[in-house]
């Protein structure tokens, strides 16, 4: 790194060795580190990690944008890349020539080329500015003519540079339908992308960068939770500010995967400096920092007073648990479990009333929440839990919460011999026949 582009400018072209008793000076960063990895054919693989964390270096290396200074990259097979919207297309050709002239460069001719062009045309929906300069188009038009026209190839494989956070919320569906259709091609994938939904939706495998190093490598939601519970205590030292604005600011950035966070009140140490935490029952869980009162002790399934992780579709079931009290304290809580398709989709919320609780430290209370039926429908689940104080949802948003324990407690519910697509849930109804 040169103090100036002059100076830059001077060692690249050698003019620096003129003058040689005044060489520039600079300063070398390593934005990668001892990066080893190896991502296999089909592989759906998100890259996490701060802004400067040398994700996007990483993936320049892979589209052969940057040489490494060490090592050896090797990529078999065709890329398609998106790294930034705009990137690769030229601002004063139409959407209609760019569109052309990448499908071209990406080998299509006859009507392979007219098919995928339609493609494109069909999805990016612009209608008559289709054919104007893109230097006119708004950095949402430009994301879906980039999206879309890469997409429209199968190549071997997809690398996709937070992208997709580019757009409405139409566009943003549109390209999920898109990318799923991508993915289960077969074609690997390579996502960075700062909202963790993405990552769970289209990645069965993370890798987190810190440093220019990898931190963590492994199941995309082991990565996803140890990385937001990371992101949720570097939180908790930032300043605080007496006019509310930051709080407010910080709130909004750092939401939990159903609540917000709070730095009004004193937190359990508990936690602090680590990811995992254990149940009594020993199964992994991912829990939040949070104020000092309750904490989730105990979760679990049942059917007819058995422990299950398996059920069938509209089966009476109890979700069981116990919470364990810190302080000696009243407390009125409200306890939310959410429930989660496996792909990461909030299949239900279940909210509990307030409950009063003569709170004694270490002592523990039992609560059940009864479904009678669970009217979920076939498929896998995981589950979110959280306590909360009576007043924490007056702004409709979770501003306090006693305890956060995410992404936990998987199970299944199995159909009866019916191998038709499963309903996303059964639903209710009253049946009336008239004579």
């Amino acid at each position: 790194m040169y103090s100036s582009p002059i100076e830059l400018l001077m060692n690249q072209t050698g003019l620096d060795r003129l003058q040689f008793w005044n060489r520039p000076e600079y300063e070398e960063f390593k934005a990668l580190d001892d990066i080893t990895l190896e991502i296999g054919k089909g592989e759906r693989v998100g890259l996490l990690g701060r802004n400067g964390a040398g994700k996007t270096t990483l993936l320049k290396l892979l589209t052969g944008n940057f040489t490494p200074t060490d090592g050896i990259v090797k990529v078999s097979g065709g890329v398609q890349a998106l790294m930034a919207t705009g990137f690769g297309f030229h601002p004063e050709f139409t959407g209609m020539q760019n569109i052309e002239a990448s499908i071209q460069y990406n080998g299509l001719a006859g009507q392979e080329m007219i098919d995928a062009i339609d493609d494109v045309i069909d999805f990016v929906e612009l209608d008559e500015f289709i054919h104007q300069p893109i230097k006119t188009y708004s950095a949402g038009m430009q994301a879906r003519l980039m999206f879309a026209t890469a997409t429209a190839i199968q190549p071997d494989i997809l690398i996709i540079d937070e992208i997709l956070g580019a757009g409405d919320a139409y566009f943003t569906t549109k390209s999920a339908m898109r990318m799923e259709k991508l993915a289960n091609s077969g074609c690997t994938l390579l996502l960075v992308s700062h909202t963790m939904p993405q990552i769970l939706q289209f990645c069965d495998r993370a890798i987190w960068i810190e440093n220019g190093k990898i931190k963590e490598d492994g199941s995309v939601r082991d990565i996803v939770g140890m990385y937001e519970v990371f992101i949720q205590q570097k939180s908790e030292h930032l300043p605080k500010e007496e006019n509310g604005i930051g709080k407010s600011l910080r709130l909004k950035l750092n939401a939990s995967p159903d609540f917000a966070t709070s730095d009004e009140y004193p937190k359990s140490s508990a936690q602090d400096g680590e990811f995992l935490d254990h149940l009594l029952n020993g199964q992994a869980v991912f829990r939040w920092p949070g104020d000092l009162g309750a904490k989730l002790e105990d979760f679990g399934l049942y059917v007819k007073n058995k422990r299950v992780n398996s059920i069938m579709q509209n089966a009476d079931v109890e979700l069981r648990f116990t919470v364990r009290f810190e302080v000696d304290s009243p407390f009125n809580c409200i306890f939310q479990i959410s429930i989660f398709t496996i792909e990461n989709r909030r299949a239900t919320n279940i909210v509990s009333s307030i409950y009063a609780y003569d709170g004694k430290a270490g002592n523990s209370r039992a609560v059940k929440a009864i479904l009678e039926p669970c009217l979920l429908g076939v498929g896998d689940y995981y589950f979110n839990f959280a306590i909360l104080p009576e007043d924490a949802m007056r702004t409709g948003v979770a501003l306090r919460r006693y305890d956060l324990v995410s992404r936990f407690c998987d199970f299944e519910i199995r159909s009866i011999m019916d191998y038709r697509e499963p309903p996303i849930f059964t639903h209710p109804s009253k049946w009336v026949f008239e004579n």
